[in-house]
C-alpha cells in the first residue's frame, strides 16, 4: 500500500517563502521589460488619438436653418392655437396648466428663432394653419375635442423636434432644442390624462408634412403626408371611443 507524506507546517512555510521570493524576483525583472513580452514593446502615448473633424457642407448648414425656422414657426402656431382655445378647457385640474402653455410656446418660438442665422421673429406656420388648424375649426365644439386636438399638436411638435436632431450639427444646440421637445412631450402626457402609449411614442406618422417645412419640400425629411395631428381629428377620436 502506497503512502503519501503530508506536508508539515515547516514545509508549507518554506513553500510560501519561496513563492514570495519568486514574486519579488519577477517584479524586479519587470522594471526592465514586461514579463512574457518578446522584443521591444510598442511605445505608448499620453494623448488619445482623435479623428479629425470634417467641416459641414453648405447643404448641411442650410438644412440646419430649415429645421430651426420650421421648429420656430410650429411653436408659434401652437402658441396661437392655445391663445384661441385654452379658455375652452374647463377641467379645474387641467385648465390652469393649459392657460400657461401658450406663453411657454411663445417663449420657445423666440428662443429657437434666436438660434437661426437671421434671428427673424417667427410667424405661425402658414401651411399648418391652412391645412391643419383651419379645417379642424368646426370639429372643435367641445372641451374634449379641443383637448384632443391640442394633444395631437403637441405630439406632432415633439416628432418634429426628434426628426430635426439628425440634421442639427452642434451638440449644445441639440440639447437646447430637446429641452423644448421634452416639455412638449410632458404636455402630451398631461393632455392625454397620463395615458400609457401602446405603440411607439412620437412615430414618424406624427411628423408634420414636408410641405410645412420652411425652405422647400426638397430639403425636408418628414413624411409626404400630414401626421396624426391632422389625420386623427377630434371627430375621429370620438368615433373610436364610441
Amino acid at each position: 500500500m502506497a503512502t503519501f507524506d503530508t506536508p508539515s507546517r515547516r514545509s508549507v512555510l518554506k513553500i510560501g517563502g519561496a513563492g514570495v521570493f519568486a514574486a519579488a524576483f519577477l517584479a524586479a525583472c519587470s522594471d526592465d521589460e514586461p514579463v512574457g513580452v518578446s522584443g521591444t514593446p510598442s511605445p505608448t502615448t499620453d494623448v488619445t488619438p482623435t479623428v479629425p473633424t470634417k467641416p459641414p457642407t453648405d447643404a448641411q448648414l442650410a438644412e440646419v436653418q430649415v429645421q430651426l425656422h420650421t421648429l420656430a414657426s410650429v411653436e408659434a402656431l401652437v402658441a396661437s392655437v392655445y391663445a384661441d382655445r385654452a379658455s375652452e378647457i374647463t377641467d379645474p385640474e387641467l385648465a390652469p396648466h393649459v392657460a400657461r402653455f401658450g406663453a411657454d410656446h411663445t417663449a420657445a418660438a423666440t428662443a429657437v428663432a434666436a438660434l437661426t442665422e437671421d434671428g427673424a421673429t417667427p410667424e405661425p406656420n402658414a401651411w399648418l394653419q391652412e391645412n391643419l388648424v383651419d379645417p379642424a375649426a368646426d370639429s372643435l365644439n367641445t372641451a374634449a375635442n379641443v383637448q384632443t386636438f391640442l394633444s395631437n399638436l403637441e405630439s406632432s411638435l415633439v416628432a418634429t423636434y426628434v426628426n430635426a436632431m439628425t440634421d442639427i450639427l452642434d451638440p449644445t444646440m441639440r440639447r437646447t432644442l430637446m429641452t423644448f421637445g421634452a416639455a412638449a412631450a410632458r404636455r402630451v402626457t398631461l393632455l392625454r390624462d397620463g395615458e400609457v402609449p401602446e405603440g411607439a411614442v412620437y412615430p414618424s406618422a406624427d411628423l408634420i408634412s414636408n410641405d410645412a417645412f420652411l425652405g422647400g419640400t426638397e430639403e425636408a425629411t418628414g413624411d409626404s403626408t400630414p401626421g396624426d395631428a391632422e389625420s386623427d381629428t377630434p371627430d375621429q377620436a370620438d368615433n373610436q371611443s364610441d
